[in-house]
């Protein structure tokens, strides 16, 4: 096995043993004190967040250490800043490199592919380390939802007209029509609270991203008759992401029969938690972009 599938093999590991164990490993509750559960994981250096896997990854390690800080720094960089994080775990996060190489054609010639490969590197959190330098690095990382979205029924115009989707309330399902490409809700008021309201449109929302005219995922060629399966796995990794990002709780029910049906899809292939991961970043990318979110963001200092 290369070292590459070896990392895929641990990073699928580690999200299975959570699924068995019946938890949702991206799922985090805020509203229940802990304040590592809400924000962007980021470079507490550059202030760049992190993308795909590496918010999961690092999520759960936040969540299992209890870390209030969203910033995360390498050991070779926390020595440069003379900070003292003697003792500290580091957690295992993915860089993803591009290498050129000659293939032969069809016809007996060659060409010129790129081809993309995984690395592995440790990261620390910002809780983990002491110094002055802490003053000087970006410990919080959290999206705004705008004022003018921030209600159920505004949430729903503006996914509505960033989507270009009608959205139907009546019944008692929420669903997402490929056919008909149409989002069906129940009305506002059938639900606990707007807080779940929201979190059941953002899901639904990001199944809507894979329609063609947007980010035009076919997943059949690959994933058969699992296709539902991962389909859905793609929304609740996004709608997780978008509900983390901009601190909204994740009060929506865990399906036991979901996690089934994901546990068979990431034992077959150990890449297809990183296909999803990288999947639902696009469909977020796009939902927040139209939703003009992705610019509004506010820092707290590292203390």
């Amino acid at each position: 096995m290369t070292a590459t599938n070896k990392l895929y093999q641990r990073i699928t590991d580690r999200i299975v043993k959570a699924l068995e164990a019946g938890t949702l490993p991206w799922r985090k509750g805020w509203s229940e004190g802990n304040s590592a559960a809400y924000g962007m994981p980021h470079n507490a250096v550059t202030g760049r967040a992190y993308r795909g896997i590496n918010v999961w990854l690092l999520m759960m390690e936040a969540e299992e250490q209890g870390f209030t800080s969203t910033g995360w720094v390498t050991p070779n960089k926390a020595k440069e800043l003379e900070l003292d994080f003697k003792g500290a775990k580091t957690c295992e996060v993915v860089f993803w490199s591009k290498s050129k190489r000659e293939v032969e054609t069809d016809d007996g010639g060659t060409e010129t592919k790129t081809f993309m490969w995984a690395k592995s590197y440790r990261v620390m959190n910002l809780d983990q380390c002491r110094g002055d330098a802490l003053a000087k690095l970006k410990g919080h990382k959290v999206l705004e939802l705008p004022e003018e979205i921030a209600t159920g029924d505004a949430l729903g115009e503006a996914v509505s007209a960033a989507l270009e989707i009608e959205i139907k309330h009546g019944g008692d399902r929420a669903c997402y029509s490929p056919s008909c490409d149409l989002i069906r809700m129940p009305p506002t008021n059938a639900f606990n609270s707007e807080v779940v309201y929201r979190a059941t449109l953002l899901h639904e929302a990001t199944h809507a991203t894979g329609h063609k005219s947007r980010c035009d995922r076919d997943l059949k060629g690959r994933f058969g008759t699992e296709a539902y399966a991962f389909e859905e796995l793609i929304a609740e990794l996004g709608s997780c992401y978008i509900q983390a990002a901009l601190g909204i709780d994740m009060e929506l029910p865990n399906h036991a029969s979901y996690i089934k049906s994901w546990l068979r899809v990431l034992k077959d292939d150990p890449k297809a938690i990183m296909s999803a991961a990288s999947m639902s970043q696009k469909a977020v990318d796009y939902l927040l972009e139209r939703l003009d979110i992705t610019a509004a963001a506010e820092w707290a200092e590292a203390a």
